[in-house]
């Protein structure tokens, strides 16, 4: 059956796609076999990574402190929990990344996996093995992070302008960099089933777009679920699951854009 066409049916669909791959990974034990590695590196990093950013979150924290007007200072504890809780979310979606770019090669073996579930032969590229192979995999994850870095950059600088605008200033900007980390991430967790078939980064980022009710449905909560600290050693695997079947459930629905490989 073909995914819904209307926004508010794409959007619904896209969500359904982590559920659908919980659902599969509960079911099918061998795939965790492919997760199991990149959870413990994810875990190792995240470990480090917290420990940094604990002790920059007590030094921002100390420093603001002092520089709350006086009818803020009663408030001075309930900015601190925000900006905590703020800073654990923004570590979580740092964590996934690290996780996505240290897990590539196996998320790869994953995707191929689940692509051999869904998909005919004729359409599953042959996966390079070995160990040069899996550096090349690297590689092409690292400087995949450098375009998206740029991707962001080019859109999210100047949305920061929008600050200065009061009221809706802040309401526009925040929703740009919402839509802006959603769509990182479904390009993220799409990837694996992209790179293996060598597309470049405009032709990711231009999938993603023509999706673009369903790739919203999808990325919006795998970005909360991203963030969410421990938590997330779960979600990111569940969310590399989903986005092998967002790409092989569009791929057949005949989504894609012209000239997409069949």
């Amino acid at each position: 059956m073909p995914p819904s066409t209307s926004p508010a049916a794409g959007f619904a669909d896209g969500v359904g796609y982590l559920a659908q791959a919980a659902t599969l990974l509960a079911t099918e034990r061998r795939l965790w076999r492919y997760l199991a590695i990149p959870m413990v590196v994810t875990l190792l990093a995240g470990i480090a990574l917290y420990a940094a950013l604990l002790a920059l979150a007590t030094t921002v924290v100390a420093w603001l402190t002092p520089l709350l007007p006086l009818f803020l200072t009663p408030f001075g504890l309930l900015l601190n929990l925000v900006l905590g809780l703020l800073m654990l979310w923004v570590t979580g979606i740092l964590l996934a990344k690290f996780g996505v770019i240290l897990g590539s090669p196996w998320y790869g073996q994953l995707a191929a996996e689940i692509e051999r579930m869904r998909l005919p032969a004729a359409e599953i590229p042959e996966a390079p093995q070995g160990a040069a192979a899996f550096a090349h995999d690297i590689y092409l994850a690292v400087l995949y992070e450098l375009k998206k870095t740029g991707l962001v950059l080019a859109i999210g600088l100047p949305a920061l302008l929008l600050n200065l605008i009061p009221g809706v200033g802040q309401l526009a900007s925040g929703a740009v960099w919402t839509a802006l980390g959603a769509t990182t991430l479904v390009l993220d967790f799409v990837d694996p089933a992209l790179q293996r078939r060598r597309l470049p980064f405009r032709r990711k980022l231009a999938l993603i777009a023509s999706q673009a009710p369903a790739s919203a449905g999808f990325g919006l909560p795998a970005l909360v679920l991203a963030g969410i600290p421990i938590v997330n050693l779960l979600t990111v695997p569940l969310c590399m699951a989903a986005g092998t079947l967002y790409y092989t459930d569009r791929l057949h629905a005949g989504l894609l854009p012209p000239g997409e490989p069949r």
